[in-house]
């Protein structure tokens, strides 16, 4: 979804084995969120809850945060952060939250490479 969270977007989606769901804002800008028609992080997970999906790939997170968008530990266990270039297969699924925890430390090296160059 590239949407507020919304009903119709929850009933189209039930039991869904993967959704991508945009989260442009962090939890604290939810009125900036709304006011432009995007989610945050938590409406995002909490979509994904309410479909009873399997899998949730974040997307579309504001590049004015270098970093990984906050998920709970319970949610970690079937979530998931896109980034430029990401390719998975469904078989993937079950290993990619595993790689999370390791983002921040990826980020803030490619963003160390990228300021060098």
């Amino acid at each position: 979804g590239d949407t507020r969270p919304c009903s119709a977007l929850i009933e189209c989606g039930q039991g869904a084995d993967l959704v991508i769901h945009e989260a442009t804002f962090e939890d604290d800008l939810q009125q900036e969120a709304i006011d432009k028609m995007h989610a945050t992080t938590t409406e995002a997970i909490d979509v994904c809850k309410k479909m009873n999906a399997r899998f949730l790939v974040i997307s579309h997170f504001s590049s004015r945060y270098p970093k990984v968008p906050p998920i709970d530990d319970t949610t970690l266990l079937k979530a998931m952060v896109a980034f430029d270039m990401m390719s998975i297969t469904f078989t993937h699924f079950n290993i990619l939250p595993l790689f999370l925890p390791l983002l921040p430390s990826f980020l803030k090296k490619k963003k160390l490479r990228q300021s060098i160059i």
